[in-house]
């Protein structure tokens, strides 16, 4: 029992000691909003030529950009904390 309330506590610890990365978090904002842009954009474009033949060219890259977007947005937020510094080794453990 002592031994899971340890690992939740040191868990809980490194939650608590990481920082918000501004800059990370700002290109995440940036990439989410600048990519929806771009395929709500390349969308409307497609329906506009809608029954060409550049349709079945613009149709399926507005969903390859959609979804590469939706990718790449992801992996951006789950950087948007620093994790802390490592723990220097205590007296104790030095010792030893």
């Amino acid at each position: 029992m002592t031994v899971h309330a340890n690992a939740l506590r040191s868990r809980a610890e490194v939650r608590i000691a990481r920082k918000l990365n501004v800059a990370n978090l700002v290109l995440a904002i940036f990439f989410a909003v600048g990519g929806a842009v771009a395929a709500f954009w390349l969308w409307n474009w497609a329906a506009s030529v809608w029954g060409m033949p550049i349709a079945w060219v613009v149709i399926p890259l507005c969903v390859f950009l959609a979804l590469a977007n939706a990718l790449v947005v992801g992996a951006a937020f789950t950087m948007i904390y620093k994790p802390p510094p490592p723990k220097k080794p205590g007296r104790a453990a030095a010792a030893s």
